[in-house]
């Protein structure tokens, strides 16, 4: 730890404070337990109050819970310490926990400079500085009085699997007035629905206020329309003006012709997997416009655009830089699966092709592409942890050892 960084350097516990806690805060608790032990300064920086800002003690859902860190009564002191000064807080996952835990956790400890007149009760001091709140997978909840009276500043909450009531939800979001920004209540990660139910999605009948983004099966991060009316030159224009303005990259979605059987089956069917899986959505939306265009009208154009090859697989994925310069093109065969209500896709092979290709990601040297052929894989596959803005683990995704897809 005290090892110098080169000739003339500062070791790395010469570096500010804050810069330290971000480092511990993306480690997990493990390391971070192995860093108190051989360090006295992060010791000092980890149970420091007015340094701590941030809390994740999500559990992976598809983790062995016998080797994960579980909220018991006597974990609760020292995350009550932290109250006061969180900004963010993420306890994902812990499916044991219930509402007179979180109450214990959000309220804090007694706040020793208020106290009722004539009475030794203390009030709480609550999380006042909280802004972001992941409780995804917290089974046994039910009620959100104790996140509204204690979290007077939330902006970001994370609801997904949560069973709060319709009652409880509607008088979360009221309670929270314009200062709420962002709200998940994901319930399924794929929301397809059988065929012929009517049943409403949930809380369809909240209204929500217009300030407040929210994701649901009934309303997805990212909502696609079909444009097969407006000429190709025109929408690879506008894709590439907002994929440079956004700093982005562009998604073809190259669909069987109309009029051919099952043409426009296959495409609702991807398009509706996209919009439906809720860590699809969001990669998509944080790092792509994404177009559908029919291969009889964009054939011709799409050979202008450097594919060298016929398309012959439908639907044919084809990602563009922000300068309409094609990358790579896969068809979508091998992204499929067998389930039992027929033909699906595999949300972990399309993420990793997704995440592969985003802006910035470490691509191969362009002489070693593959002539924008399709590439399959049957490398074995391992778990992946990615992290969401609330700070948690989003969901558990395989990587790929070589990358292929």
């Amino acid at each position: 730890m005290e090892e110098q960084m080169g000739e003339g350097a500062r070791s790395i516990l010469d570096l500010p404070s804050d810069v330290l806690l971000r480092v511990l805060n993306e480690v997990d608790l493990f390391q971070q337990g192995a860093a108190i032990l051989t360090c006295r300064k992060f010791k000092e920086l980890l149970y420091a109050n007015t340094l701590r800002t941030t809390l994740d003690l999500s559990i992976a859902p598809d983790l062995d819970i016998t080797y994960c860190f579980r909220l018991t009564r006597a974990s609760l002191a020292q995350i009550k310490t932290k109250a006061a000064t969180l900004r963010r807080l993420a306890i994902g996952w812990n499916t044991r926990l219930d509402s007179s835990v979180l109450t214990e956790i959000l309220c804090g400890l007694p706040d020793p400079t208020k106290t009722f007149f004539f009475s030794a009760v203390q009030e709480k001091s609550g999380c006042p500085r909280l802004e972001r709140l992941d409780l995804r997978g917290c089974w046994n909840l039910e009620d959100t009085e104790a996140i509204s009276l204690c979290c007077p500043a939330l902006t970001h909450a994370n609801f997904d699997y949560c069973p709060f009531t319709e009652v409880a939800l509607a008088n979360f979001v009221n309670s929270q007035g314009a200062k709420l920004k962002e709200l998940s209540i994901w319930w399924t990660d794929n929301a397809e629905r059988p065929p012929g139910c009517t049943l409403p999605p949930r809380y369809s009948k909240i209204n929500f206020p217009p300030h407040v983004k929210v994701y649901s099966e009934h309303s997805p991060p990212t909502t696609f329309a079909f444009e097969y009316d407006v000429p190709f030159p025109q929408q690879i224009e506008a894709a590439t003006e907002q994929a440079q303005a956004e700093d982005k990259r562009i998604l073809l979605h190259v669909a069987l012709e109309r009029g051919l059987p099952g043409g426009d089956t296959f495409t609702r069917r991807l398009h509706n997997f996209f919009t439906t899986n809720r860590e699809i959505a969001r990669s998509l939306n944080e790092s792509y416009v994404y177009l559908i265009v029919d291969n009889c009208v964009a054939e011709q154009h799409l050979r202008g655009l450097g594919i060298s090859r016929a398309l012959t697989e439908y639907p044919t994925l084809i990602i563009l830089d922000k300068e309409a310069n094609a990358l790579v093109a896969k068809g979508t065969g091998d992204l499929e699966e067998n389930c039992p209500s027929g033909c699906c896709y595999n949300a972990q092979k399309i993420f990793h092709f997704l995440r592969k290709w985003k802006p910035g990601a470490l691509l191969p040297p362009a002489s070693t592409l593959p002539d924008l052929k399709e590439v399959t894989s049957q490398a074995p596959i391992n778990p992946l942890y990615s992290f969401n803005p609330f700070g948690g683990i989003t969901s558990v995704m395989p990587a790929q050892n070589n990358d292929d897809y």
